[in-house]
This record gives structure tokens, sequence and C-alpha cells, in this order.
């Protein structure tokens, strides 16, 4: 398929999106019309009979006694009310994730199948967990999921990724009333089977924030610098290939240096440059601030790497795909699909030349 005829194709798709998504928020904001009008109604009758409601339940109450029976009808009144914020609240919870699940479905699963014929696409899946573990890039966690799960044959070589979030829960308390969550990754994560395998495991990260990191680390007192440091994973001796400009930007941990050289060859380095600057427009690391110790326990990099017997293990943090918007113009947010494609194109790339 052509560039313009893939163009007229994401176009048409796009007005046909649009149309459906005014339908969604059409029937949406009926349905919340319709139970406020409903609430409202049952309010004022509540209100306007509550006296009788409570002397129908409690009975009446002779001349010469308080009679509170009438608070039965106002409180029902206010339960109502909530209740119709509720019932609102989850009918456009609803609503939204019916219109998501209508996009990936109708417009992005038929879209991907044209510009990535050698991939499948399933909305609602994600990388297995045990790839993930696999890769040594990421501990500590213990709540894992994703979507936007894609798999196939490139160039010989069998690929999958998808969107993942990794997360750390924990109570607060006995009673498990409050709990916090931590972020461990959240990004697009790759697997590629090579033809090749490796004995020495090999792992490349971005250089300039490893280096900030630890200046970062040297400034804080030493019992602070070892507690932390147990949190930083050891990938073995750092090596360098030999590329100044990839060296510059990159550390490489691996512990035999001819077998890097077979796995990262010019090719390898040359697209892992081109992705590190692609994910600069995306990632705000780029700059001198220091950073703070939050910054050293969250710092995840650009992107990393790992090569381990025969697979290779791709992480991008901070990228989402197809986070198709329901409260704004699809067609006037084209952005949100042309940065996932552009996300996409990045790790078939890679798998490719690699």
């Amino acid at each position: 398929m052509d560039n313009q005829t893939l163009k007229t194709k994401i176009e048409q798709g796009l007005n046909e999106l649009e149309l459906k998504r005014k339908m969604f928020r059409a029937s949406m904001f009926g349905t919340v019309k319709l139970i406020f009008i409903l609430d409202i109604l049952l309010v004022i009758l509540l209100i306007v009979f509550a006296q009788s409601i409570g002397d129908m339940i409690f009975g009446v109450v002779e001349e010469g006694y308080e009679n509170n029976n009438a608070v039965v009808g106002y409180v029902l009144a206010s339960f109502l009310f909530f209740a119709a914020l509720a019932g609102s609240f989850f009918t456009i919870l609803r609503t939204t994730r019916s219109y998501n699940n209508f996009a990936k479905t109708k417009f992005v699963t038929p879209l991907m199948r044209n510009i990535f014929p050698e991939l499948d696409y399933f909305p609602n899946n994600y990388v297995s967990e045990n790839l993930f573990l696999n890769s040594e890039l990421y501990t500590s966690y213990n709540h894992y999921g994703g979507d936007d799960y894609f798999k196939g044959t490139l160039n010989g070589k069998y690929v999958e990724f998808s969107e993942l979030v990794v997360s750390r829960r924990s109570n607060n308390n006995s009673d498990n009333s409050r709990s916090s969550s931590t972020t461990i990754f959240g990004g697009l994560f790759l697997c590629v089977k090579l033809n090749n395998s490796v004995s020495s495991r090999i792992v490349i990260e971005n250089g300039e924030l490893n280096t900030k990191v630890n200046e970062a680390l040297e400034k804080v007192p030493a019992f602070l610098k070892n507690f932390i440091n147990k949190f930083i994973p050891d990938y073995g001796p750092v090596v360098e290939t030999g590329d100044f400009e990839f060296d510059k930007l990159f550390k490489v941990y691996c512990a035999n240096s001819e077998e890097l050289s077979k796995v990262i060859t010019p090719a390898v380095r040359a697209e892992l440059i081109k992705i590190y600057n692609d994910v600069l427009k995306y990632v705000n690391v780029g700059n001198n601030r220091p950073l703070d110790l939050k910054e050293i326990n969250s710092a995840s990099a650009l992107f990393k790497l790992s090569i381990k017997n025969d697979s290779l293990y791709f992480a991008v943090p901070n990228i989402r795909l197809f986070d198709i918007p329901f409260n704004r113009n699809v067609i006037e947010n084209q952005e949100t699909l042309v940065t996932s494609l552009t996300s996409i194109k990045m790790l078939t790339d890679l798998a490719k030349v690699i």
C-alpha cells in the first residue's frame, strides 16, 4: 500500500471514528441527563411527602409529642441524590471504556493490519510476565499489566511487544485501609528472539543519566548511599565499543568484549543512537539540573536494552500507545496516532537490524 492510499485510509478512519465518538458522547450525556431528571423528580416527591412517608414507616405521632418522622424522607432524598452522582460516574466510566474498546477494535486493528502486515495486534493482551522477569531489567514489583500487544516475525526473528504498567503496591497499615503504589516501569517493552545466542549477558542504558545518578550519590551520606545502592542493579563490568559517539551516550555492560562486537554491530549502534535522539522528544531528562533522591530511585534512563542467551529485551519508559481521547476531537488530535505509529516503527526497526 502506497503512502497516499494509507493516508487516505487513515483520514477516512479518523472521520468515521469522530462520528462514533460523538454518538458515544451523545448517548452518555442522554443517559446522565435522564438519571438526573428522574432523580430530581423523586427527590421533590420525597421532600413534599416526607412527613407522610415517615408516618407510614413509624406510625402517626400523637399531638403533643415531637414529630421527626419527616427526617426519613429527607434522608432518602439525600441518598437518591448521591446515588444519581454515582450512577452518572459509572455511566461515564463505562462509556469511556466502551469507546476505547470500539476505537481499538474497529479502527486501530485494521489500521495496524495495513501498516504492519507482518504483525498481529491484540488490544487487550500484553507481553508475558516471564519475559519481563527474564530481562532482569526491573525488579521489586508485585503488580503487572498492560495492553496493545503485537507479535509476529520480522526478518526471520520472532518479535513481540506491548505497553506495560509494572508497579509495587503496599498497604500502609494493618487493616489495609490505605495503600500506596510506586511505578517501577511504565512504557513499551520489546522482546526479540535472536538467530544466535550469547554466553555473556549484555546490558545497555543511557550513560548520561547513569553519570548524573552517580554524581548525585556522591553528595549524599555514606549510609544513605549504601542503602540506595542496594536497589541499583549490578550489570557487571563496563566496556567500550570504540564508537566515540555511542560510548558518549551509553553505558555498556558485558563480560565478553568479543561477543559484544559480534552482536552490537555498527548498524545496531547507529539504530540505538537514532532511537536515543527520537526518545528525547518524549522524555525530559536531557537537562543539566541536579537529580533529587526521588529521581535517583526512579531513574530508568531513556531506555534499557538487555541481551540474554538468544533473546533481546528492550524497555522504553513513558511512551504509551493509542491513547485516543474521548473528550477531544479525534481529527484535531492526530498527533496521538502519529506518536504511536512512530513508536511502533522504532521497535520494529530495532528488531530488524539486530
